[in-house]
């Protein structure tokens, strides 16, 4: 059946694929939308499946913590609650984009649409262990991110502590205060913008606050897609983090996902008709200078801004103190040495203390030798390399 249906014109595609299956009599639901992902609610445990016999099934294999197979093109006979549902996919290739329909066969429109809601809900949903990410079009969950999220700490980031307690202060202030904003008719959302230059802990203090917030975290890594317009993507991420709020929405580098030719709908999503109540929107920019100042400037959409910049020699020797009471014995360093490595790091960032640490242990691993004397050579090449340009 699904072979005679793939043998035609692509334009009508879909169109034969439902006239073939509204003749077997059956209760039919179609759907176009990429977040019915009946499969991974099947390898989640929430229902079974089985391939319908006779039917050659088109499989991709993926991976995620494992191998796993998703049938792309082809018939599955999926129970759930009590019922037994034929949800049956097809994909092509047309215009470059790869598109697909699924149709689900049910006994009757409102089971369909019960498995329907259902699945929907918990791909999309941001659930236990998981974060929703957005990229190429579509929010994906990744329990990797969760993962790192979960071991991030803001008492691991060596930032001055009043900058530590006034992000604290913000983050949790905001999303206990919901009654106070109600009472005072004050619309109950907030923006932050982290600013400065890669390396200097914006990602990790992210994390960090996400972890102690406990709230639904959505993450934009990206607002272009190959099928879609950047204004649909930017209208399904607003969308998507209304539907889940309270919740933390990261946009990341907006300087770059914000354009010329998207501003003006994205200006509207964060600060227009629609209400953002719950919504805390957290973006960060390698580049403030070339943000738009309406983006950057204008009050209630960016409140709170705070800077990461190049440590300075105080923050410099508070990392090496802890990195160094880390390492070790063998690798230890005397408080001399930390002193003039702190003093030879100037205009490091945190990343790059973090490259020197590891790069003269791997040298030191190579050439043994003494440890002190490495670890200064090496800030002195990451020093030239960073001042000019040249190669270690």
């Amino acid at each position: 059946m699904i072979e005679n249906i793939l043998a035609g014109s692509a334009t009508s595609l879909s169109y034969r694929a439902r006239s073939v299956l509204e003749s077997l009599g059956r209760p039919l639901i179609e759907t176009a939308c990429g977040s019915f992902d009946v499969q991974a609610f099947v390898r989640a445990g929430r229902a079974t499946m089985r391939e319908k016999d006779s039917i050659i099934q088109e499989r991709l294999h993926g991976w995620h913590d494992g191998i796993y197979t998703h049938v792309e093109t082809g018939w599955l006979e999926v129970d759930w609650d009590g019922d037994t549902f034929d949800v049956i996919s097809i994909a092509w290739d047309s215009s470059g984009c790869r598109q697909a329909r699924t149709f689900v066969l049910a006994p009757s429109i409102e089971r369909a649409e019960a498995l329907f809601t259902t699945v929907c809900q918990f791909c999309t949903g941001t659930v236990e262990r998981e974060i929703l990410v957005f990229e190429d079009g579509y929010f994906q969950k990744s329990a990797q991110l969760f993962k790192a999220i979960e071991a991030a700490s803001l008492d691991d980031l060596i930032l001055a502590p009043e900058m530590v307690a006034r992000l604290r202060e913000d983050f949790r202030g905001f999303f206990a205060a919901k009654d106070v904003y109600a009472r005072y008719r004050i619309p109950h959302k907030r923006g932050a913008l982290f600013c400065g230059p890669p390396g200097n802990g914006k990602t990790h203090a992210i994390k960090g606050l996400v972890r102690e917030s406990g709230m639904p975290c959505l993450y934009v890594k990206s607002v272009r897609s190959r099928c879609d317009t950047d204004h649909a993507n930017i209208r399904d991420i607003f969308d998507r983090a209304r539907e889940v709020a309270p919740c933390i929405l990261v946009l990341e580098d907006i300087d770059a996902l914000v354009t010329d030719q998207n501003r003006s709908l994205f200006l509207n999503e964060l600060d227009g008709f629609a209400s953002n109540d719950g919504l805390m929107v957290v973006a960060t920019t390698n580049h403030a200078d070339r943000l738009d100042p309406a983006l950057a400037q204008r009050p209630s959409r960016f409140d709170r801004k705070y800077t990461f910049e190049v440590p300075a020699l105080p923050l410099r020797t508070r990392w090496l103190e802890v990195w160094n009471a880390r390492v070790e014995p063998e690798l230890r360093l005397t408080s001399s040495v930390l002193g003039r490595l702190a003093e030879k790091t100037n205009g490091f960032s945190f990343a790059h203390l973090k490259e020197l640490g590891t790069a003269s242990i791997l040298r030191w691993v190579s050439e043994r030798g003494d440890f002190d004397a490495v670890i200064e050579n090496e800030a002195e090449c990451l020093a030239r390399q960073i001042n000019t340009g040249e190669d270690r």
